[in-house]
């Protein structure tokens, strides 16, 4: 992808650009308000149509190193050779890191994603097709019926747990809105919308990124994305201490420091799924385990 034609070279905010000679372009996409996401494989960002900086201090840093990207509003996934990468395209902020090894997309430019991946695991996120009702009262009623059902799917079940099938971590498709049902003495209408959705479901033994959102006494709470795993005080590393003045509390050793917004690498130990939730415990106590630098 050949990005000179695109860039404006008299906006010095791009300089970022040349300084960076190994990094490749490798996607755009159409965001809205003409404005464009450029994906290259270290980062991205965004440009008008004019091929200036947009949304200056917006920007993604990849975990790894993409090598095809997906975009559905709004999210964007960024296939690395070992994981996918989910960002939210209007925060930057990341929603999931899905450790799968050897995947890649096959349509990185359709509305579904299809995925490859060599040597399956149970950790390998899904694409599924399911059903979800959607219930509009009488003031939604009219002619943006369709995008209020809509914009209410992606708010009713992304980030939420089937319990069957595990998180839904992305909605990549609307297959089909049906008509609408009235519900006798009542005015709302009732809607079945059949979609495609991204599923992640976690695993004992499996290794994960996760941020640390608690710290305390008992142990640490870390979550990758919407899967929340509690790390008990016995199964982090013996030389990090519990520190219960420092502001905020934290766990630490001589050269790491475990507290609230750390990265770290866990192995999820065990996991108990209920209906609409999975609860999981994990572990830092291993070899190539603990704090992410």
């Amino acid at each position: 992808m050949n990005t000179q034609s695109l860039l404006d070279p008299a906006d010095s905010s791009l300089g970022f650009i040349n300084k960076r000679d190994t990094s490749r372009p490798i996607a755009l996409f159409r965001v809205h308000d003409g404005q464009f996401l450029l994906c290259y494989d270290e980062f991205a960002f965004y440009v008008n149509r004019n091929g200036q900086r947009a949304r200056s201090n917006w920007m993604i840093h990849w975990v790894g190193t993409p090598v095809s990207f997906k975009f559905d509003y709004p999210y964007v996934l960024a296939f690395d050779s070992q994981f996918i990468e989910v960002y939210h395209v209007e925060t930057a902020s990341v929603v999931q890191v899905i450790i799968t090894g050897n995947c890649t997309s096959l349509s990185p430019n359709k509305t579904a994603v299809n995925l490859c991946v060599s040597s399956p695991s149970p950790t390998q996120p899904q694409e599924k097709k399911l059903s979800h009702t959607i219930t509009l009262s009488p003031e939604f009623l009219g002619p943006r019926m369709r995008e209020y059902v809509t914009k209410k799917l992606y708010m009713d079940i992304e980030g939420t747990c089937t319990g069957r099938y595990g998180y839904i971590i992305a909605v990549v498709a609307i297959l089909e809105i049906q008509m609408g049902k009235v519900i006798p003495g009542h005015g709302s209408a009732e809607f079945e919308v059949k979609y495609s959705a991204i599923l992640y479901m976690p695993f004992r033994n499996e290794v994960v990124d996760a941020v640390v959102g608690m710290v305390n006494t008992l142990g640490v709470t870390a979550h990758a994305g919407p899967l929340s795993i509690f790390i008990t005080r016995s199964l982090i590393p013996t030389d990090m201490k519990f520190d219960p003045h420092s502001n905020p509390p934290s766990y630490h050793s001589e050269d790491q420091k475990i507290e609230k917004g750390t990265m770290v690498r866990v192995k999820i130990t065990g996991t108990r799924i209920d209906a609409t939730e999975i609860f999981a415990t994990g572990t830092i106590k291993e070899d190539y385990l603990s704090v992410i630098e």
